[in-house]
């Protein structure tokens, strides 16, 4: 996956989620969670797009049983929506 250095971070986050929506859509969750991590790693902490792929790596998470993972997920989602760190 080529890295989008060059994007704003807050663009290069959008575009990470967007492409790890099509890969989560297409049935291929390993790595569209790979893809939605970069978008976490790109923007700012309060970024919307940040809280997006938080919250879809969360519900991946919980498809696959891992309840704990999905929890620690969402609580950095809300973590992020608030403008704080988790």
């Amino acid at each position: 996956m080529p890295r989008l250095n060059a994007a704003a971070p807050q663009d290069a986050a959008r575009a990470y989620a967007a492409v790890a929506d099509v890969f989560r859509q297409q049935g291929d969750v390993a790595r569209a969670l790979e893809i939605y991590e970069l978008a976490v790693e790109q923007a700012p902490i309060d970024n919307r797009h940040v809280v997006a792929a938080l919250s879809a790596m969360a519900e991946i998470h919980e498809e696959q049983g891992n309840g704990e993972m999905a929890l620690e997920l969402l609580k950095r989602a809300l973590a992020a929506r608030s403008g704080a760190t988790a």
